[in-house]
């Protein structure tokens, strides 16, 4: 079957990246990544996972010249929600841009550093993680031993995810603990 085709209709592909973006949304909101990895339950920590775990799924999508569609539309998914939540969270009109310029500039520049980080050591991905999701934050050396080990576990089981489920929409993430 040619996913071309498939994904002629335009409709058709808002739902899949709708599908895609809600289930890392949904992964990034599981309480144990608060409790267990110490992230911060804030703010700026819940925006951290959203763009971790939208990283991942992109960062494995991006080879597929299939998928080329899915990462663009996830990208520009999540700005429009951030537009909208700062929008809920009272944020003026005028700033609303501004502060979406800023969640790209650190999108963009953390996804830089988590994809570095995981083509090195797992030293290399703890000091990108205390740099960005701890960087104002005390992290005990276990919770980010742990954090590192989730990463990588989940990394590794969207690659293996075959590309044609994800691009009817299902994308799996694993269990917090494995």
């Amino acid at each position: 079957m040619n996913f071309f085709n498939f994904f002629e209709n335009k409709k058709q592909k808002s739902i899949v990246i709708g599908k895609i973006y809600l289930k890392a949304v949904e992964q990034a909101r599981q309480k144990e990544l608060y409790e267990a990895f110490s992230v911060p339950d804030t703010v700026d920590g819940r925006f951290d996972m959203i763009i971790l775990h939208l990283f991942l799924i992109i960062k494995n999508l991006k080879d597929s010249n299939s998928a080329s569609f899915l990462t663009q539309g996830l990208l520009d998914y999540m700005f429009d929600d951030m537009d909208r939540n700062l929008r809920e969270m009272g944020v003026g009109d005028l700033s609303v841009g501004k502060q979406v310029k800023k969640m790209a500039k650190a999108f963009y520049g953390r996804s830089e550093c988590w994809e570095e980080a995981l083509l090195g050591s797992s030293e290399d991905l703890k000091k990108a993680l205390q740099q960005t999701i701890f960087r104002s934050s005390e992290i005990k050396p276990n919770q980010i031993d742990n954090l590192c080990k989730y990463i990588k576990i989940n990394d590794g089981h969207i690659k293996k995810q075959d590309i044609s489920t994800i691009l009817k929409g299902k994308l799996e993430f694993l269990p917090i603990y494995q």
